[in-house]
């Protein structure tokens, strides 16, 4: 059994009783950080997850020495939000001698909760931490009564530090006024040590776990009295299907998570009858078989398919959300009339329900189903809702265990006890992240920020726990962030995966009947064949533009295998030295060369799909009077048009009508090998025919010459004549600056004096190893 994750286990003996200190504090002690400055951090970051509340304090509240009153509108209360754990951390300028605390939190059980758990810290060096004083008090939260509470524990005991930090549990809301660190500035630090050492797993749960059986992906299939889950509908699930509806693989979902989405045929019925007729209706038989008798057909249909033994899926059932309630839930013999109002008679519905379930399960006598163990449908543990909850959770999960199978649980992020998981005796526990549904800006959490599935996948890990993925029909866009982070984080290989996708029967269906790109990435990442791409930009080797053209416009194709082309965004841009630049994120741009300027200019850009950054891009562009633009590629000419046509071996479809048609073969070396008028000229393997016609021929007199190397650009549609400029690799920027109408003449010249200079050096370099070479000393 691995340790705890809470920092609070090997500390046992100094758990303090809250409200109380637990010893008169020293006469001479007093309150260390009195006016002073801090920092504060989360255990888990809240910054992409609910923005709206993130931590603001601008005023250093804490010290300030006000005290807030019983109401929580009051201005002294210094709001926090979830993050597991708060920390207020303090620098003091020497040595003081620490001996407890005394800090003030506002509580009212709906949402504004107190810690549960409350501690202080001390170092001397600032990474080496040991415990003072701490408090811990699960049932705290249920306390009803409106007011500031206050928790304190202090010692005779000092301890040395030159730093100090009070933590705090952090369930929903936490609202405090002041903290107070006592101690001297004098004195001694004789009271031994007791090392602050958090011990996190920081792997998830592995699939290998015994009493789990092999279970690593399992979707949640959600079910009631009317639900569609079917044969037909499930077997998506349990293989994976061609587009035609064909069996091509039993390698989809192992695991199959059946949960109430109503309990009964009757809205709202929450009691033992309901109870009773959901756990019919997940068996699923009846005239038309759903959910498990389903299932069992689907396995019978998948094995028949590929001509083996029908696979065999893990099943875990849900046992119903119950809340403390006074209404009666339902006649049990010997006990009468029951109300789920107590520990002890919650805890005997639960059993009675977990006893229910494995004898009808077992009556059934499924060939393909194997029962793996229960669901504990809650998705917190809600402390606000008896001051016994920690302990029932945990009673149920030892009787559940009683039975030789497991229970599993999937908390959202930052709920309250989800980093109790283990404590609380959950042999999985899956986090979710909740990015799947988009919140409005205007929110009080705020919309959640990209990257908080990463988070997310880096809490699961710290604290050994599994992952939820989940995707919504409103955004289906964003089931690939949790892909990527599941996969970049180990969870896709070393961990267990479980899967929200709405109902009836869910999303995923939806996606192998209508977008088939993200059921076979469902299938990637189920068989860990998934990988991360970068995005790609098809760049050509030089961009051609006309000088002093304002029509010059190109689309640079961008891709990334495993993102859609809508979330490709620029990560990075440099500008043009003789031109000014618009570059969309979809590849669009538009170049606009300096007036009059001829040679050579770049710029570049790199890409992100908000995970992975590509390469860095450079465009090499050509400006030269000698460019030539057509207008469009393998597509119908027209009148005073000019088309290319580039599909090898297949002959255009000029038609020879046309006017003053005029088609140029060029082969794959770009030489123009033959000219003709008579239309549909065959387009050679690896080469081009360009063709034209009526007042389009003017633009192309000049290259229409049999011989003739032309470069193509089909980014920019454009051509021109090698022979008639300098290659790109012959051309010095530096030497190509803009010098008005003589400009071409001023680079042939500064090239040949270039030239010229270059044969000088390259001689007295020859001169200079010749003396060398016979014995003379250099000067």
């Amino acid at each position: 059994m691995k340790k705890r994750i809470t920092v609070t286990l090997i500390i046992a003996f100094i758990m303090m009783q809250l409200f109380t200190p637990t010893a008169a504090r020293a006469a001479d002690d007093e309150n260390l950080v009195a006016g002073m400055k801090y920092t504060v951090t989360y255990e888990s970051p809240i910054d992409k997850a609910f923005p709206g509340l993130s931590y603001k304090d601008p005023s250093f509240a804490l010290t300030d020495g006000k005290k807030a009153s019983d109401s929580y509108s009051d201005s002294a209360y210094v709001c926090f939000y979830r993050g597991t754990y708060a920390t207020v951390e303090f620098a003091f300028d020497s040595e003081v001698y620490v001996s407890g605390f005394d800090v003030g939190f506002f509580g009212n059980a709906y949402g504004i909760l107190i810690p549960r758990e409350v501690y202080l810290s001390v170092s001397e060096d600032g990474e080496n931490w040991y415990f003072v004083q701490s408090s811990r008090d699960d049932s705290q939260p249920s306390l009803k009564v409106k007011k500031r509470y206050r928790i304190s524990a202090t010692s005779v005991d000092h301890y040395k530090a030159r730093y100090a930090r009070l933590t705090f549990s952090c369930d929903v809301f936490c609202y405090c006024d002041e903290i107070e660190i006592y101690g001297t500035r004098s004195g001694g630090g004789a009271a031994p040590f007791i090392r602050d050492e958090k011990s996190y797993t920081n792997a998830f749960t592995s699939p290998d776990t015994p009493i789990l059986q092999g279970t690593r992906h399992v979707v949640l299939m959600y079910n009631n009295s009317e639900d569609t889950n079917t044969e037909e509908a499930l077997l998506p699930y349990a293989a994976y299907l061609d587009n035609k509806g064909n069996v091509v693989s039993a390698d989809m979902f192992d695991s199959f998570l059946f949960l109430p989405l109503r309990y009964s045929a009757k809205p709202g019925k929450t009691d033992k009858e309901g109870w009773e007729e959901y756990l019919d209706s997940t068996l699923g038989f009846g005239e038309t078989p759903r959910n498990l008798a389903a299932l069992e057909n689907a396995a019978e249909t998948v094995g028949a398919a590929l001509g083996t033994e029908p696979p065999t899926y893990n099943v875990f059932l849900s046992i119903p959300q119950m809340h403390v309630s006074d209404d009666i839930f339902g006649y049990f013999e010997g006990k009468g009339n029951l109300r789920s109002n107590s520990k002890e008679s919650r805890l005997y519905i639960a059993k009675w329900y977990v006893d229910l379930v494995l004898e009808k399960f077992n009556a059934c006598n499924f060939k393909h189903l194997n029962f793996v163990g229960f669901y504990w449908f809650t998705e917190l543990i809600d402390f606000s809702e008896s001051s016994y909850e920690f302990e029932f959770v945990k009673e149920y999960n030892e009787y559940v265990h009683s039975k030789g199978v497991a229970s599993v649980w999937i908390p959202y992020y930052c709920s309250p006890g989800f980093n109790y998981w283990r404590e609380l005796g959950f042999d999985c526990a899956a986090l979710q992240s909740g990015w799947a549904f988009p919140r409005a800006e205007d929110s009080e959490t705020g919309a959640q920020i990209a990257g908080m599935t990463d988070d997310t996948m880096a809490v699961a890990k710290k604290y050994g726990m599994a992952l939820e993925l989940e995707v919504a029909s409103a955004a289906t866009e964003r089931f690939a962030d949790y892909i990527n982070s599941a996969a970049k984080a180990g969870c896709m290989k070393d961990g267990i995966s479980m899967y929200y996708q709405e109902a009836l029967p869910g999303v995923f269906y939806k996606f192998y009947k209508t977008d088939r790109s993200k059921y076979d990435l469902l299938h990637r990442y189920i068989n860990a064949t998934y990988e991360q791409y970068a995005p790609v930009a098809e760049v050509p080797e030089l961009v051609l533009i006309k000088t002093d053209s304002k029509d010059n416009t190109g689309n640079l194709k961008f891709s990334d295998p495993d993102t859609v082309k809508t979330k490709i965004k620029l990560a990075s841009r440099t500008e043009p030295s003789h031109g000014t630049l618009s570059l969309d994120r979809d590849g669009f741009f538009v170049y606009t060369p300096e007036a009059g300027y001829s040679g050579e200019d770049s710029f570049t850009f790199s890409l992100t799909d908000a995970i992975n950054v590509s390469e860095i891009y450079t465009v090499n562009i050509l400006v030269s009077p000698n460019v030539v633009r057509f207008d469009g590629i393998n597509s119908r000419l027209k009148e005073n048009k000019a088309v290319l046509y580039d599909r090898s071996g297949e002959p255009t479809s000029a038609d020879p009508s046309l006017a003053g048609l005029c088609e140029l073969v060029i082969d794959a070396n770009g030489v123009i090998t033959e000219i003709t008028s008579a239309g549909g000229a065959v387009v050679p393997q690896g080469g081009y025919v360009l063709s034209y016609c009526g007042d389009k021929a003017k633009d192309f007199t000049k290259i229409a010459v049999p011989g003739n190397k032309i470069r193509l650009d089909t980014v920019t549609k454009s051509l021109y004549l090698i022979e008639d400029e300098e290659t790109p690799s012959e051309i010095d920027p530096e030497l190509s600056e803009p010098s008005g109408s003589a400009k071409g003449n001023n680079t042939v010249l500064y090239i040949a004096v270039a030239a010229a200079a270059a044969a000088v050096i390259a001689a007295a370099a020859i001169i200079i190893k010749t003396k060398f070479k016979k014995g003379e000393k250099k000067e």
